[in-house]
């Protein structure tokens, strides 16, 4: 019998990928109050929002209306995270570990039914950590007169967390453009109303980023940024070594 015999053991425990593992987009929509509304609610067209673990709205609206709330078909509970107000106002929200299904529609509304100008766009998203706030970090930013707008630095502290930033803007342009590698989902050309996006990335390592929103012409614009924590990801753990 030989003695001090090594044994090598390699824990080959890998992480989820960066992109489309951990995170699945199941539906999303956008919609606007045609011509600037009449102070009436704002309800978006029906969705399946079927397996979807956590749910992410974006609303802009007229600075001169009061304050906005969201509600959907499904009776959830809302998160509304920083409002920015400068001349006008947007919000991201969440509901997480939500009720979900078809025919799924979101509103958004005023108390004193002053809602002008609004517009919204959602997505519905599986992969969140279950049982828990999945709220993570989150920005604003905001300019006049400008091209470009920068969301305003995020540092997610787990990997594979899901940014997403929503963008308004007063440019009356086709779309609106965004860089960083992230996607452009959803958007809303701005016509008597604020012009309004939803775009997304997957992080697989975590890392600081300040995504750049771009439109034309040049416009007052705002942006919303958060990050949301994502399954757990287990590093590889390198060569063990037992006598």
């Amino acid at each position: 019998m030989r003695s001090a015999i090594r044994h090598i053991v390699l824990l080959a425990i890998l992480a989820i990928p960066a992109n489309g593992f951990a995170w699945t987009v199941a539906a999303h929509t956008c919609a606007a109050q045609p011509g600037g509304g009449d102070g009436t609610n704002l309800v978006s067209s029906g969705i399946d929002t079927s397996g979807a673990t956590l749910i992410v709205l974006y609303s802009a609206a007229y600075i001169g209306s009061s304050a906005v709330s969201v509600s959907d078909s499904k009776s959830n509970t809302w998160t509304g995270l920083t409002n920015l107000a400068n001349s006008q106002q947007s919000r991201l929200w969440y509901a997480y570990g939500a009720t979900v299904g078809a025919s799924h529609t979101f509103t958004i509304s005023t108390a004193d039914t002053t809602l002008f100008n609004g517009a919204l766009c959602v997505m519905a998203v599986s992969g969140n950590l279950v049982g828990g706030d999945p709220i993570d970090a989150q920005n604003v930013n905001s300019n006049s007169s400008a091209l470009t707008l920068t969301t305003g630095s995020v540092t997610p502290s787990l990997n594979n967390e899901i940014v997403i930033t929503g963008f308004a803007s007063a440019a009356n342009n086709t779309a609106p453009a965004v860089d960083s590698g992230l996607t452009l989902l959803d958007s809303l050309t701005g016509t008597g109303r604020p012009l309004v996006g939803l775009a997304y990335i997957t992080q697989g390592i975590a890392a600081s980023i300040n995504p750049t929103w771009t439109i034309d012409p040049a416009a007052n614009n705002q942006a919303n940024i958060a990050s949301f924590k994502g399954p757990t990801t287990r590093r590889p753990m390198g060569v063990m070594v037992f006598p």
